[in-house]
């Protein structure tokens, strides 16, 4: 599972530290929506992936990402 693409490409990784995955979106509503519906979903799929050990949680925050 992973972000829709509309999402994904407007997104990036901006940290991660201590287990926290600080992803940067465009928009409040796309934070949002990443939060509140995808969340859950997104950091299942992360600490399932051997690639990426050790995430704990996701933080998401409007930035600048791509665009």
């Amino acid at each position: 599972p992973t972000a829709p693409p509309r999402l994904a490409s407007r997104s990036r990784v901006a940290a991660m530290r201590d287990g926290v995955l600080t992803i940067e979106v465009a928009s409040s509503a796309q934070c949002y929506e990443l939060e509140a519906f995808r969340a859950r979903q997104l950091l299942g799929a992360l600490q399932a992936d051997p690639d990426a050990p050790g995430i704990r949680r996701l933080v998401f925050r409007v930035g600048n990402p791509p665009s």
